[in-house]
């Protein structure tokens, strides 16, 4: 079974699994039942267009990991040439060592970010640092990707859910 036969197996496995959480939903009180049929549908959503993606190649652009898979894989194939300069496990092992002390220091920083900025600025500042800086996305992609990701939180628990979300103390 090839790789992206094994994803495109996974992918629907996974989208009938959510469907059906999804539709059980239903069976909840009005009040019980908003949370988990709004995930639900985000990550319907989400899985849909991962197996549109796969399954329509042009579409490509709409999937937010096909970046980072091309650029490992032109990383890899620039690596083989520098592997006879430096050691290979050497270089690797530097790279990932930087990659988390980055990742430790960006969530480090997030809840003085909430506390100084507020939950809904600190949340857009730091997706767009953590798709930029850490996992190498584009400026555009990048910048499309938070505002989304923003606007799905605060309409879903903003405005639906009614939660007042914690302004920070240089906005008070």
């Amino acid at each position: 079974m090839s790789k992206k036969s094994s994803q495109m197996l996974f992918m629907v496995g996974l989208l009938i699994y959510m469907i059906v959480l999804y539709l059980n939903s239903f069976k909840l009180s009005p009040q019980s039942k908003a949370f988990p049929m709004a995930i639900m549908g985000v990550a319907v959503i989400v899985v849909g267009v991962k197996l549109l993606t796969l399954l329509v190649p042009r579409l490509g652009f709409l999937d937010p990991s096909g970046d980072i898979v091309k650029k490992r894989e032109k990383t890899q194939a620039s690596g083989e040439a520098k592997k006879a300069e430096t050691g290979p496990q050497e270089v690797r092992l530097r790279r990932r060592n930087l990659t988390v002390i980055l990742f430790l220091a960006w969530l480090a920083a997030f809840p003085a970010g909430i506390y100084c900025l507020g939950y809904t600025v600190a949340l857009a500042a730091w997706t767009l640092i953590f798709t930029v800086g850490l996992s190498r996305i584009g400026l555009v992609k990048a910048l499309v990707m938070t505002a989304c990701i923003w606007v799905v939180i605060y309409v879903l628990f903003g405005v639906f859910l009614g939660l007042n979300f914690p302004a920070g103390a240089l906005f008070k």
